[in-house]
């Protein structure tokens, strides 16, 4: 089995359990999004690192939760359209009082860096 096979099969794995959890693909198949009835927006993103080759594909998992007044602000600011989506970076980052947090392999949480899982 490929490298790029195996990981269609995680993407497709992926997707069908976000689903059960009600989230909806989007962009290429590698976003996911959840929308509460608020407009709040939990969204988990693949996003395939450039150290990825024909023998090994590395990839992140993205986290993020946009709150819909700051999404909404967000939008507003930047003049962007109703109809535009927010995207993993348009959450809540940074200090203070915002998150950034990633889940690492040990179950424990990581402020630093994020841990690159590789299929071979």
């Amino acid at each position: 089995m490929s490298v790029q096979t195996s990981f269609d099969g995680f993407v497709e794995d992926l997707a069908a359990q976000l689903a059960g959890y009600g989230f909806e693909q989007g962009e290429g198949g590698l976003v996911f999004r959840r929308f509460s009835p608020d407009g709040d927006a939990l969204i988990v993103e693949v996003q395939i690192s450039e150290h990825s080759s024909r023998h090994e594909k590395v990839f992140y998992l993205n986290v993020a939760l946009v709150l819909a007044p700051k999404w909404e602000w967000d939008r507003q600011r930047t003049r962007r359209s109703a109809s535009v989506l927010p995207q993993h970076f348009n959450g809540l980052w940074g200090s203070g009082s915002t998150v950034s947090r990633r889940l690492v392999t040990s179950g424990g949480l990581q402020t630093t860096t994020p841990r690159t899982r590789c299929l071979h």
